[in-house]
Formats: structure tokens, sequence, C-alpha cells
């Protein structure tokens, strides 16, 4: 009984720290690419806007994923009745969109309403970025 649960907490451990280091490469990832690097650099040449519409897209699938690993192990307490894992990736999919639905809410104050504040930013970035490449994709 106590290996099972001590395995059982080692598995949310890893999982929420490799969903955190996840995210927070994601993000160092588009700000360097996408704003830090044409400033920054003379010969600046950027990807080509195929690649970096598949990339921006797997990332943004990613997030949910890494999201929804968050909210299932680290934030299910903020949620009345807890959550279960299509219940974190519904609710992932809803806030990451901005779409809001409502059935799923974080307890108003807590951590978890936080981070969901914080995914719905990402969201809206990710979004723009994905709908500005495809534009200037469109154009040339």
């Amino acid at each position: 009984m106590f290996i099972g649960a001590f395995f059982t907490l080692l598995n949310a451990m890893l999982a929420i720290a490799w969903a955190s280091i996840t995210i927070l490469d994601i993000i160092q990832y588009q700000l360097r690419l996408v704003l830090l690097r044409p400033v920054y650099h003379e010969n600046y040449s950027p990807y080509s806007a195929e690649r970096t519409l598949i990339i921006l897209i797997l990332q943004y699938l990613q997030l949910i994923g890494c999201f929804s690993l968050l909210y299932f192990f680290a934030f299910n307490s903020d949620f009345c009745g807890g959550l279960n894992v299509c219940q974190s990736i519904e609710f992932s999919i809803v806030t990451i969109t901005t779409l809001g639905y409502g059935n799923i809410v974080a307890q108003p104050g807590s951590l978890g309403a936080l981070v969901a504040s914080l995914q719905a930013l990402i969201g809206v970035f990710f979004l723009g970025l994905i709908i500005s490449t495809a534009i200037g994709r469109a154009k040339s």
C-alpha cells in the first residue's frame, strides 16, 4: 500500500515537473524566435511559413496536453468535485481557446484559476501567431 502510494505521488510529481518545464520551454522558444530574433539579428531570415505554422500548431496542441496534466495532478483540488482526465483535457481546450463554457470552473482566487488565466493569455498569443503566419503564407 505504501509503495503504491509512493509511486503514484512520484508519477504525479514527474508529470507536473515535465509539464511545467515544457510550458516554459515553449514560451521561451516563441519569444526568442518570433519577438527577439528579428530585433537582435541583422541578417535575419525567417523560417519558411509552412515550417513555422507546423511548429506553432504542434506546440499549441502540446500546451493543451501540458496544462491538462497540471490541472489534473497539481490543481485538481481547486475545482469543485475535482477533475477526471477527460474533464481536465476539456477544460484545457476550452481555456486555451478562450471559449469558456463555464461548466467546469476553478474556484475564484485559487492558484488553479490563476493558471487558467495564464493559459488563456498564452492561447490568445498563440492563436495570433498562427493566424498571422497563415495570412503571411497566403500573401506570398
